[in-house]
């Protein structure tokens, strides 16, 4: 019988692109670091949100082709590369923008939070638990962007919060299991959105670091 070489052959293109990417921003952020360690975790999150990407347009397109074990893989890198992505932004605007005494508590918040997630998705393939584990560090990011935009008037403010939005947006989307065709699924349309909140947050994470945030002139 006459098989196609690509399960779901859309999917398979918008994760590839969304992680082509989130892997050329990720590395272009990471160029312009200038040394700051904070803009280096944001880079970070870009290039895991790519792997995560890769791997789960793989699984989609190519399940066929990987046995029980080859896709548990595949689909623990994906769900792990999330979480790092999303703990590397948590870290990164705490150590940012909180006071040096509660950046260590919402460092080992968040790293508790990534730890337990991890070893639940051991056992679990759901995406909604991937979505509940990232809306708690990308909500605090959320906050602290709008705080340093309206008392700082930190010029990467209006990126990340827009950005944050998107991406939530994004995962709502994914999570309604809302189609546009049978042949643009709810993941295909999670991904295109998805682009759109990477290209912001990458814009808002070259501005961490940059200046005190205290001098930087808004910009939208």
């Amino acid at each position: 019988m006459f098989r196609l070489p690509i399960l779901e052959p859309t999917t398979v293109v918008t994760d590839y692109l969304l992680g082509t990417l989130g892997l050329v921003l990720g590395y272009r952020l990471w160029r312009r670091t200038g040394g700051d360690s904070n803009r280096r975790l944001w880079a970070a999150a870009l290039v895991a949100m790519a792997v995560a990407a890769f791997a789960g347009g793989t699984a989609h397109g190519f399940a066929d082709r990987f046995g029980a074990s080859g896709l548990w893989i595949l689909w623990r890198i994906t769900v792990w590369s999330i979480g790092v992505a999303s703990l590397s932004i948590a870290v990164a605007a705490a150590r940012f923008a909180l006071p040096r005494p509660w950046v260590g508590l919402a460092v080992g918040l968040f790293g508790l939070q990534f730890a337990a997630y991890a070893l639940w998705m051991l056992r679990h393939d759901s995406f909604g638990y991937v979505i509940l584990e990232y809306v708690p560090a990308m909500l605090f990011a959320l906050v602290v962007a709008a705080w340093q935009w309206w008392s700082r008037r930190w010029a990467g403010g209006p990126w990340v919060v827009v950005g944050i939005l998107v991406s939530l947006a994004a995962a709502g989307v994914q999570a309604s299991g809302f189609s546009l065709h049978k042949h643009f699924n709810h993941n295909d349309l999670y991904h295109v959105i998805q682009m759109v909140g990477v290209y912001l947050l990458y814009r808002g994470g070259a501005q961490i670091g940059v200046t005190n945030p205290a001098d930087v002139r808004m910009t939208v």
